[in-house]
């Protein structure tokens, strides 16, 4: 990251158009006089002239020699940096300059189309960085597809499916994969597919950048000798509106949210030290799979509401090995109802063979243990509801307090996640929750803890004690009542017994 702050570094500075811009009235007045017509329109279609060096490198020779023969460009920008423009004109650079079959992968269709191609802007997108007569047609249905003027083509490709094969690119522009929900598993196989012998193959990947379990991945892709990383900053472009520069800049001065949205810097994808839980710990112990034989439990935090806004109900399942080592296997956290995710929940608990359900009854109480059960009653019948263990705990402790000593068997190389793109926003999650904050714990990361704190045998320290006083209340109320009806028994006295005169006291008070 050291390499890209320092090139970056030596890329800022205005482009030509800026440059003329900042000259006297007189003199711009003057160079415009000297242009023709046709030099005047050519200049409308001419990145080079508008480019900053940061969105054209090739623009200083100083530093062609640092960015020669590099396979991924990288553009980690802030909002509204220039990274999507530095994309589409770079496509549009190479489409004149031979390259025939192209990649357009995104988020989703609806980011692809509104934010890559401009299929409804009449300014920005792909479509719009051509010559009118060299528009490129966009076509939606059945296959996705760009094809532009040169008879070269794109595929556009959703992120949501990750299985990217066949093809033969040259050229690829990976867009936001932070926000991929597979995010290993399709780089890679836009890797595989830009391999054509016929044009320089180049992948140019443009980025926001947040804590999150995406880290990792552009980390290693930083550090691939093969790509060349420029870092944005918001500030740099001129087009963005000051007032909400500098609304933007006074919101997050001094925050690592300013160096997230605005001015990335060589920090920013440093672990969070205040973080309870770091992705080294994660990112050093993963296992490729977990031992034939695991003692599995299904841990739930279950939300009780049932509308857009309300919380995640998170649902991880974990499992402990022959060693007693923990092996985090799923995540399927969502927005459910209450029958969609009983459903969900013993599915899992079939799926993994799991010996018990550990579900959070705070807000809940008994609710939870009923939809459970009717959840299983409907698969397998009421035998099978009844003889599932469901173990139902409740939080006397902070949530910090509760998660630190799961915390410190991450820190002791106890627990692994195996490789599951589905565990990326978990681990997002544990990585970017301060307890310090005040912020409450992510649903995902409850119900992480309670699984864990089941198998490790750590629930006894969250013992609930105003519940277990109300029981021992409850039992010794019902026993003095049940005393109250049978006549006390006399007591037969032991043999060798000699009853002793009653104690009298001398005085009386």
């Amino acid at each position: 990251m050291a390499h890209a702050a320092a090139l970056s570094e030596t890329l800022v500075g205005p482009g030509l158009i800026e440059r003329w811009a900042r000259l006297p009235r007189e003199q711009r007045d003057d160079i415009l006089r000297e242009l023709s017509r046709s030099d005047l329109a050519r200049l409308a279609y001419d990145w080079r002239a508008w480019a900053r060096p940061k969105q054209d490198p090739t623009l200083r020779a100083d530093v062609v020699h640092l960015i020669a023969g590099f396979r991924c460009l990288l553009f980690i920008g802030g909002r509204g940096s220039g990274k999507s423009e530095t994309a589409i004109q770079r496509i549009r650079r190479r489409v004149y300059a031979g390259a025939r079959r192209l990649a357009l992968i995104g988020p989703t269709i609806g980011d692809i189309e509104r934010y890559m191609i401009g299929v409804d802007d009449e300014e920005n997108g792909l479509l719009q960085a051509f010559h009118p007569r060299h528009r490129p047609v966009y076509v939606s249905r059945p296959n996705p597809r760009v094809t532009f003027h040169t008879g070269a083509f794109a595929y556009v490709e959703s992120a949501e499916t990750p299985e990217f094969r066949g093809a033969n690119l040259d050229t690829a522009w990976a867009d936001e994969p932070i926000k991929w929900k597979k995010l290993k598993t399709l780089f890679s196989n836009i890797e595989d597919a830009t391999r054509s012998a016929t044009f320089p193959n180049e992948i140019i990947v443009t980025t926001t950048v947040k804590k999150t379990a995406a880290g990792s991945f552009l980390r290693e892709l930083i550090a691939d000798p093969d790509t060349v990383t420029i870092l944005g900053a918001s500030e740099e472009n001129k087009y963005n509106d000051k007032k909400w520069l500098e609304n933007r800049k006074r919101k997050y001065a001094g925050t690592r949210s300013e160096r997230e949205e605005l001015t990335p810097d060589e920090h920013v994808l440093d672990d969070d030290e205040n973080a309870l839980f770091h992705e080294a710990w994660i990112d050093d112990n993963r296992r490729d799979a977990p031992p034939r034989e695991l003692r599995v439990v299904v841990g739930v935090d279950p939300a009780i509401t049932q509308s857009e806004r309300s919380d995640l109900t998170g649902i991880v399942v974990v499992g402990e090995g022959p060693d007693e080592d923990l092996y985090v296997l799923e995540d399927r956290t969502a927005r459910h109802s209450a029958a969609a995710w009983g459903r969900i929940v013993i599915d899992l608990y079939d799926k993994y063979q799991a010996d018990a359900i550990v579900a959070e009854k705070n807000r809940g109480g008994n609710l939870v243990d009923e939809v459970l059960r009717s959840a299983m009653a409907k698969k397998r019948g009421d035998r099978a509801a009844d003889a599932m263990i469901v173990k139902l705990v409740t939080a006397s402790k902070g949530k910090a307090i509760r998660a630190e000593p799961v915390a410190a068997l991450y820190e002791q190389k106890r627990v692994h996640h195996v490789p599951r793109e589905e565990l990326a926003e978990l681990e997002r999650e544990m990585t970017e929750w301060e307890p310090a904050s005040g912020d409450p714990s992510p649903n995902r990361l409850d119900a992480l803890v309670w699984a864990i704190h089941f198998l490790a045998k750590l629930e006894d320290q969250d013992v609930d004690y105003r519940e277990t006083t109300k029981g021992l209340g409850a039992i010794t109320a019902a026993a003095n009542k049940a005393a109250a009806r049978i006549p006390p028994r006399p007591l037969a006295a032991p043999a060798g017994y000699v009853a002793r005169p009653a104690f009298v006291p001398k005085r009386t008070i």
